[in-house]
Formats: C-alpha cells, sequence, structure tokens
C-alpha cells in the first residue's frame, strides 16, 4: 500500500497542464486497479488559510 499526493498547482504533478489560479475546476480520477481517494483543497490566497476536504470511502 501507498499514498500518493499530488498538487494541483504543479504542472509536473498532473502532466503537465496548468491549472489558473482562482478558476473553479473539475477532476476526474481513473485507475485500472481499486483505489480510494479523498481530496483536500487549501485556500491560502488570504491570511486567512482555510482547508476543505471529502471522506475517503471505496465504491464497487
Amino acid at each position: 500500500k501507498r499514498c500518493v499526493h499530488v498538487r494541483m498547482d504543479k504542472p509536473d504533478h498532473i502532466g503537465g497542464y496548468t491549472i489558473p489560479f482562482d478558476v473553479p475546476y473539475g477532476l476526474r480520477i481513473r485507475s485500472d486497479v481499486p483505489i480510494i481517494v479523498q481530496y483536500s483543497r487549501m485556500y491560502a490566497t488570504t491570511h486567512n488559510i482555510s482547508l476543505m476536504t471529502t471522506m475517503a470511502h471505496p465504491v464497487e
């Protein structure tokens, strides 16, 4: 088992794509093996940093 952390603001982590700041986007995760995904997003545009996350759960 392993844990992979991918930063969406690092183009080399996401296949060379650049996601503009302050623009809504969607994320599609595909895998050829069963995985569990937990997505978190940190809002750091002001000095009041906040964190949003989803609960990770398996889907069959």
